[in-house]
């Protein structure tokens, strides 16, 4: 995860950004480990991707992992 933070506005929730590496099964593994979906204060989310046309070199390469 390279970054992760609540909206402030309405609807309410939040917003988690992974590495342009990370696969829709390791973001679900993810989420099932996170305490607020175990404890059931989470009842939904969405995975969505999200096409990043331009890549700064030292960010590609700071997640390269």
């Amino acid at each position: 995860m390279l970054v992760a933070g609540a909206f402030t506005e309405e609807p309410l929730g939040a917003a988690f950004v992974f590495t342009n590496r990370a696969t829709h099964a390791t973001v679900n593994a993810f989420v099932a480990g996170d305490p607020y979906v175990k404890a059931g204060l989470v009842t939904e989310y969405i995975v969505q991707e999200w096409a990043v046309p331009v890549l700064h070199a030292a960010v590609d390469a700071a997640t390269n992992f």
